[in-house]
């Protein structure tokens, strides 16, 4: 059966909810990790993207390691407009995160009934 056909009960309506909460993406978390710490990519480990917060973190120090000429100036800007996007892209990534983790405790909750 698919996941659309099958009807949940209280209590495993209420398990799903209760792990997507504990193991689910905040948006409130990740914007805030932007806000203060994105330049160093930790909204990027948060949302389960490492490789992009450690290229977001080199880029950074290398900008902060070459700020007198003019390569870090275009680092430093590219980054920060690169955080820009990414303040816009938020809201959609926790929401694929966390419907993720929502479709995979339905198929083990499938497969408990099974």
């Amino acid at each position: 059966m698919t996941n659309a056909n099958m009807t949940y009960s209280l209590s495993e309506r209420t398990f799903i909810h209760t792990e997507i909460l504990r193991h689910g993406k905040q948006l409130s978390v990740s914007y805030l990790l932007l806000i203060f710490l994105g330049f160093f990519g930790l909204h990027h480990i948060y949302l389960k993207g490492k490789m992009l917060g450690i290229t977001k973190l080199l880029l950074t120090l290398t900008g902060l390691i070459t700020f007198q000429l003019l390569i870090g100036y275009l680092l430093l800007l590219f980054v920060a407009l690169w955080l820009i996007v990414d303040a816009f892209l938020m809201f959609k990534k926790v929401e694929r995160i966390n419907s993720q983790l929502e479709q995979s405790l339905k198929r083990y909750v499938d497969q408990l009934k099974d």
